[in-house]
């Protein structure tokens, strides 16, 4: 594959850096922990007016028709500036998904919405003391024409602020299925969960909650490969945020070696500095690599399951390692808050256990290989 970016990913990813660049100052304050004021109204409403939202959702609803290539273009950008938008929940994990296994009206009206910014979906793909996405302990029972819905979701992003909800659920037949629940339906209830990097998340209890027929994704045919085909462009979504905000934390440690002298002589001389920052960037480069290489077979809607799961993993070792180098070089600096780099640390450390750690995807990738 050609891993440069083409003409149509470069014009979004400036659109969306020029936006994020304007907005990245406010959020590097003790004030940007207050949850509650976490998300930025003006920012949301910029990416729905130049459409970025409509990213994943096809022209005949109002969206670009673009598709996981440009969604990936602007989430390195997000994790480079820490954009507090529910981009990823929107676009990745939610407008994609009803663009491809919509088949009604009203999941068609949900992306439509979603494309202009006035309403905000997610999907809600953990569980507690769950070992896989696949793994459900979510349950959804027959009843008339829909269904009711009963369980725990656990850290579901911009889950607080969304208006529907995409669960995925284990019907009577033993198979998955993707349900789009509102929020506002009886049986639902939602707590916030504070992330590492104080965005704020959900914890969704679903008790008996109904949910129409027309609300399941999917024919009959491809429910039980829906959840596969979210989790992992989730992934990849996430590996993207991480090159991002590793890149960044890369630049930030070059300028303050290379302006930074001891003894007379710039630490950038030093050979254990250029070690250590040269390991960092050769995990960046088999981030990158990874994760475009999935994003590509993903806009061409092939499956790559070891292919997500290789680039998470990517992802997760190289937020940990870009983190702790980053703090290593830069010494005390690295923990003055009204600065850039602790702020990209907590994004880092959110990111690396988002939809599956290192370990995690280096077991789903042994089972699937065993398996064959």
């Amino acid at each position: 594959m050609d891993f440069q970016p083409t003409d149509l990913q470069r014009s979004v990813a400036d659109l969306a850096d020029r936006l994020l660049r304007d907005a990245a100052g406010e959020g590097r304050s003790i004030a940007a922990l207050d949850t509650a004021r976490w998300y930025d109204a003006a920012l949301h409403q910029q990416f729905a007016d130049s459409g970025l939202y409509g990213i994943g959702v096809p022209e005949a609803l109002g969206g670009s028709g673009l598709g996981m290539r440009e969604a990936c273009s602007v989430l390195e950008r997000i994790g480079a500036h820490g954009g507090r938008v529910p981009f990823l929940s929107n676009v990745v994990l939610a407008a994609m998904p009803l663009a491809r296994f919509g088949r009604s009206a009203r999941q068609s009206d949900v992306a439509r919405r979603i494309a202009s910014g006035s309403l905000c979906a997610t999907a809600a793909l953990d569980e507690p003391a769950m070992e896989t996405p696949f793994g459900l302990a979510t349950s959804a029972v027959r009843s008339g024409d829909g269904f009711l819905l009963s369980g725990i979701k656990t850290s579901v992003s911009a889950g607080m602020m969304a208006d529907f909800v995409l669960v995925p659920a284990r019907m009577e037949d033993g198979e998955s299925g993707l349900f789009l629940v509102d929020v506002t339906s009886s049986g639902v209830a939602r707590e916030l969960q504070v992330s590492a990097d104080g965005s704020p998340e959900a914890l969704m209890t679903l008790d008996a909650a109904p949910v129409a027929g027309d609300m399941v994704l999917g024919g009959e045919a491809e429910r039980a490969s829906v959840l596969d085909w979210i989790v992992q462009r989730a992934r990849v979504a996430v590996a993207a945020c991480q090159l991002g905000a590793a890149r960044r934390a890369l630049g930030i440690t070059a300028e303050w070696v290379n302006q930074r002298e001891q003894f007379g002589r710039s630490l950038a001389s030093s050979p254990m500095v250029a070690l250590r920052a040269a390991d960092v960037y050769i995990a960046i480069e088999a981030l990158r690599l990874t994760m475009w290489h999935a994003a590509d077979l993903l806009a061409a809607d092939i499956p790559a399951s070891d292919e997500a799961s290789s680039a998470k993993y990517w992802a997760s070792e190289v937020g940990s390692l870009t983190a702790a180098t980053a703090h290593l070089l830069q010494g005390g600096i690295g923990v003055v808050m009204e600065s850039e780099l602790p702020w990209l640390t907590l994004r880092q450390r959110h990111l690396e256990f988002q939809f599956g750690a290192a370990r995690q995807q280096l077991a789903e990738m042994g089972a699937r290989l065993a398996a064959a």
